[in-house]
């Protein structure tokens, strides 16, 4: 249980700051919500006004709740629980309270004695204002969703849902339910009346029973069903019979299984939803419910969530990451968690990784895993002028997130389907150490990398787009895993042909390169010969057979170089002459005949190989264009 007291540290060294820094975490007993309504009464608990709250950053309210999974809440209310059972707890709270809080006390005035909904749609035009939510996107929005929290009075405190008075009034309202509950005084659940029978059978004492395992000192020991949610309405601890444990003997008893403190367990629970809130941007959220988050104990240094995960662009203004601006946490421990869920907003969540660093270690992992993979990437990027996503080459890193979304294009299918959401969670859970950890030389797994190389071979399964950015990917993971030299540049992999590589599988990819630019340079000659430079052209022969290429090289080789000659090379510029070099030249690095001649699978090499070789043509291609500018206009001077 590190990681719940890594969150309960967190919550008493960071209550105060995050407070003062203007998005506080939810002290005990309370939660987060998005209110709709605000409901305006007089201390005599008669309404006055209602204001129905639009704006995103005034809506999010710090709202009591009980422990029972966050189904009741103390003033602030979901319409479709503003029920008997509410009316009762508020009107206990205010008989608790000696009608001594006039906030507290004329909202339960107005509970017991009005009908709310009846209000709102009768004289404050409730089904008009869910019609703006549902056009402000919420479009599965229902009367049933709307809360509201209340405004009593006109002094400085009216604003109930920011009042300390009634935040601690609650708490100690709550903590005396929960002691009459334990003693007895309140009827108790099935599940407690058994634990409280097994633990009368076997004799426990008291002090054990209330030893929190966290703290390691005597406190306020909650039901086992009572601890709070996550995610929505998921549960981190859920187990509905302890009983089944002893009997199974597993445990004599069943404080022996688990034990929290009602604070503790509040505090951690209130501070991961703090950390992973979408308004800190500290997460990492890939796939909801899957939420990454990095943080340090004393929340100090900047979210270090940030650096986690993104893709990495060199040279492209807004996609750097600053490292510098996390120096500081160089000498803490960072804690990395990921949490998921089973099922968004029910069922079980679980923390499905979780590891502690020291800050150094974290900050020069993550700069590795952006050395280590670096590649030219082709991917989808906002503009930062119109603000609309747009394909881009970039020199960097992909994301665990990009590679994990690619993984799964289709044919002009870019997203994830729902089918395969939980294979993508698993994908990024894999990730996670080859981001984390690859200064143990924990690489990409293989699995992975061999999904990419054979669907990097397979460009007829993809359209123009996917393909150039899977082949990209591939190739970044490629390297990464078998080339890289952390005293090499990134540059030194990316620009050009590698010479002095007489890699089998280095040069088949180079020979593949020139025969498919080759091709592709004959089509697009046919096109402008005919007057269609606007017409896409096709797959070349090369493309096409890419996939058979890297299962039988010399054979599809053979077949696409005689292809080739009869159908294209005549369209070259030159007949082709410096294709024919380029060629022998290339096969001329072959260590022998037998090993051109050998037939076997290709490695993912290969594609290196041919990324390099058209990597060059275009180089050369653009240095021949300009000095045919440069020429052309030297010779317009001398006229």
């Amino acid at each position: 249980m590190s990681w719940f007291q890594r969150l309960y540290e967190t919550y008493e060294n960071c209550f105060k700051t995050a407070k003062e820094d203007g998005f506080m975490i939810a002290p005990v007993a309370h939660t987060r919500k998005d209110v709709d309504i605000e409901v305006s009464l007089n201390e005599c608990g008669e309404i006055e006004d209602v204001n129905y709250v639009y704006d995103a950053d005034d809506a999010d309210t710090i709202v009591q709740t009980t422990y029972y999974n966050n189904c009741l809440w103390g003033l602030s209310v979901n319409i479709k629980q503003y029920t008997d059972k509410y009316r009762q707890q508020l009107k206990d709270w205010s008989y608790f309270e000696k009608n001594n809080n006039k906030y507290i006390e004329a909202v339960n005035k107005f509970v017991s004695n009005n009908d709310l909904l009846k209000i709102l749609l009768e004289k404050y035009n409730l089904k008009e204002h869910i019609k703006t939510i549902k056009n402000n996107g919420k479009k599965s929005f229902k009367q049933d969703d709307i809360f509201v929290r209340w405004i009593v009075g006109s002094d400085k405190d009216n604003e109930t849902w920011k009042n300390e008075s009634i935040q601690n009034s609650w708490i100690n309202f709550l903590i005396t339910k929960i002691q009459k509950e334990k003693n007895g005084d309140i009827k108790e659940s099935k599940v407690n009346k058994k634990n409280n029978n097994v633990n009368k059978a076997l004799s426990v004492s008291e002090t054990a029973k209330n030893v929190c395992y966290i703290t390691g000192s005597a406190g306020c020991i909650i039901d086992n069903s009572k601890y709070p949610s996550i995610l929505g309405g998921s549960k981190l601890i859920a187990c509905p019979d302890f009983g089944n444990f002893i009997w199974d003997g597993r445990f004599e008893r069943p404080e022996e299984a688990l034990n929290i403190d009602f604070y503790v367990s509040q505090k951690a629970h209130n501070t991961l939803e703090w950390l992973i809130s979408k308004k800190r941007k500290q997460a990492y959220r890939t796939n909801f419910p899957q939420v990454i988050v990095a943080f340090t104990v004393d929340g100090k240094g900047g979210s270090v969530g940030q650096v986690f995960g993104q893709d990495f662009a060199k040279g492209m203004k807004g996609l750097n990451i600053d490292f510098k601006q996390f120096e500081e946490n160089k000498n803490k421990n960072i804690i990395i968690l990921e949490v998921d869920a089973i099922v968004q907003n029910k069922g079980r969540a679980s923390i499905t990784y979780y590891k502690e660093l020291q800050g150094s270690k974290y900050l020069n992992s993550i700069k590795n895993w952006h050395k280590k993979y670096y590649w030219q990437q082709f991917l989808k990027i906002k503009n930062k002028d119109n603000q609309k996503e747009e394909y881009q080459y970039f020199y960097g890193t992909p994301s665990i997130n990009t590679i994990a979304t690619v993984y799964f294009y289709k044919k002009d299918k870019f997203s994830v389907e729902k089918n395969e959401q939980k294979i993508k969670s698993k994908l990024i859970r894999d990730l996670m150490p080859s981001v984390l950890e690859n200064l143990e030389n924990k690489n990409i797994p293989e699995y992975i990398e061999k999904h990419f190389i054979e669907k990097a071979s397979n460009p007829v399964a993809l359209n123009n787009n996917q393909w150039k950015t899977v082949l990209r990917i591939a190739c970044s993971i490629y390297k990464g895993n078998h080339l890289y030299d952390e005293n090499k540049k990134e540059e030194d992999y990316l620009m050009s042909v590698d010479e002095n590589c007489k890699d089998r599988n280095y040069l088949y990819g180079r020979l593949l390169a020139v025969i498919d630019d080759a091709e592709k340079s004959a089509l697009l000659k046919q096109n402008k010969e005919n007057s269609n430079t606007k017409e896409a052209i096709r797959l070349t022969n090369a493309q096409r057979l890419m996939r058979q290429f890297s299962i039988k090289p010399f054979e599809t080789w053979k077949f696409l170089y005689e292809k080739f000659n009869d159908a294209y090379k005549k369209r070259v510029n030159g007949n082709g002459y410096w294709i024919d070099k380029t060629i022998v030249d290339i096969k001329d690095k072959f260590t022998s005949i037998e090993e051109f001649e050998n037939n076997s699978k290709l490695t993912g090499l290969y594609l290196l190989g041919y990324f390099h070789q058209l990597k060059t043509i275009e180089e050369e291609r653009k240095a021949a264009i300009q000095n045919k500018k440069e020429k052309e206009c030297s010779n317009d001077i001398v006229k």
